[in-house]
């Protein structure tokens, strides 16, 4: 009887811990939709316009990125599957560098620059890594966890987002990337 218990209790933590690595939510709501390019019921139509803190200090706008195809993503240092993408992410952005392509990190919720300039060298992120705020959340539509990315055309039109991690997702993404790309030539 006490083997069957523990082996119940063996099950339903390896379940619990999947259910926590794929997401690192921000809100209460545990049932989020996976494709959030709608807002109100509408595809969002354009890249929406907002600023974002460079790890510099800088500050940049969104038309900075302008004709490129986007890969936006809204991560935290304290998410666990977030830092289990960079390595992915870090591929991607090498693997289409030089064209019309650019993967931006967007921080939330981690501190200011200096708590988080050690995280993006301890993790080597190559990619560049901006601090979010209320306001691009907003004009993103909202995020209801992390992380959450979203795959932008050279037009500006969200063509698909993901909430949490999935086992295909950067796959998914690159794929995604190399047929905008392409159509866009």
């Amino acid at each position: 009887m006490q083997i069957l218990t523990r082996s119940r209790l063996n099950l339903f933590l390896l379940a619990f811990s999947s259910v926590l690595l794929s997401n690192c939510s921000n809100s209460g709501d545990k049932e989020q939709p996976n494709d959030l390019t709608k807002k109100n019921g509408h595809m969002q139509s354009s890249l929406p316009a907002f600023t974002l803190q460079a790890m510099d200090g800088n500050i940049i706008s969104s038309q900075t990125f302008h004709g490129n195809v986007l890969v936006v993503d809204f991560w935290a240092t304290w998410c666990r599957p977030c830092i289990t993408e960079i390595p992915k992410y870090n591929r991607l952005n090498a693997k289409y560098e030089g064209q019309d392509f650019r993967f931006v990190g967007i921080t939330m919720d981690s501190g200011d620059l200096e708590t988080i300039k050690p995280f993006v060298s301890k993790f080597a992120i190559q990619y560049p890594i901006y601090v979010g705020d209320s306001h691009v959340v907003d004009v993103f539509g909202g995020v209801q966890g992390y992380p959450t990315t979203f795959v932008i055309d050279k037009h500006g039109t969200i063509q698909k987002s993901y909430l949490g991690i999935a086992r295909d997702k950067a796959e998914e993404i690159d794929a995604l990337v190399e047929k905008l790309l392409r159509e866009s030539s």
